[in-house]
């Protein structure tokens, strides 16, 4: 994904009933809360979350079964709308130093439940009902899922379209959306992926009116050696994703191996890194510089390695 600014509210929104971007502005609705079933590694030195920064890590030490995120620590009320959207903005995604973090048994969730439990009965696969997207298996990111869950411990699951994206794509970042109509139906996308998700589907007979007054937005993971961002949540109605704000490069200059590049429209605080390829698929990453916004929208990046008869440069949002 190219990153390139910070991520601004949706124009024209009909509704917001929830909307946190973890320390950058002024948020709507409930705030967000630690979750954690208390498995794995020492849950002050191992497995964190940070609810301010939206921050997930997750070592689990010896075992497989720890799952951590993030909940909202009060429920949303939208069943006055015919439909509602939740939107998650992902900044980040890492498998640790090693690269030797994977994500395991209930896999990676964004979603909601009717659960505002911080404790492990509080994850999508144990609440009492639950829905959203599920992204799951092992090294390549296989076998994402569109779950539901219903009382009685009832799990459905619709494959959706996009499976096996870049590991790359995921660590640059992306958005999720998901939006559920009263008439029992959803829909599912993503932007920022190497394979986007694009689906719809069918729910269980009544499961709109019975989670749309108490809906609480859930992300968590499960696994080892793994860490990603939550930089945005938006749930409402009548909603669009964020839109990015694009740098844009004003000036590219070189003087014999040095490649210089003035930018502006960045974000004041925001680090930007200059990255550089043979090729337009940017599939290797190679940065050359970054530099952190201070009092400014602009900047300056170099790359002091010109030495060949081309080269292709693009800014992104670390």
């Amino acid at each position: 994904m190219l990153a390139a600014g910070s991520l601004v509210a949706p124009a024209g929104a009909d509704t917001v009933m929830l909307e946190n971007d973890f320390g950058e502005g002024a948020d709507t609705g409930p705030g967000f809360q630690t979750l954690w079933n208390g498995s794995g590694g020492a849950a002050n030195t191992d497995d964190l979350t940070f609810p301010a920064s939206g921050v997930v890590t997750i070592t689990s030490g010896a075992s497989d079964n720890a799952a951590i995120g993030l909940n909202t620590s009060a429920a949303v009320d939208a069943s006055g709308n015919p439909s509602f959207t939740l939107i998650w903005v992902v900044s980040n995604f890492s498998k640790g130093q090693t690269g030797s973090g994977y994500i395991h048994y209930n896999g990676w969730f964004f979603g909601a439940t009717t659960s505002t439990s911080s404790a492990g009965n509080g994850l999508w696969n144990n609440a009492a009902r639950s829905i959203g997207i599920l992204l799951d298996g092992g090294t390549n990111y296989n076998d994402w899922r569109f779950v539901q869950r219903t009382p009685g411990g009832n799990v459905t699951q619709t494959a959706l379209n996009g499976n096996q994206a870049s590991v790359q794509s995921f660590a640059d970042g992306f958005t999720l959306t998901l939006t559920v109509n009263d008439d029992d139906t959803w829909s599912a996308s993503s932007t920022g992926l190497s394979n986007e998700i694009n689906a719809t589907g069918g729910l269980a007979a009544g499961t709109y009116a019975a989670m749309a007054g108490s809906l609480v937005a859930n992300t968590s993971i499960q696994g080892r050696n793994l860490s990603y961002t939550v930089d945005e949540v938006i749930l409402g109605f009548g909603i669009e994703p964020p839109v990015p704000a694009v740098p844009e490069i004003v000036a590219i200059t070189r003087s014999g191996s040095t490649v210089t590049i003035d930018f502006t429209g960045g974000v004041d605080g925001g680090t930007y890194r200059l990255n550089k390829s043979t090729s337009l698929d940017f599939s290797t990453p190679d940065i050359k510089d970054s530099i952190t916004l201070s009092g400014t929208t602009g900047g300056t990046l170099q790359d002091f390695t010109a030495t060949g008869e081309r080269a292709f440069y693009r800014i992104e949002q670390e």
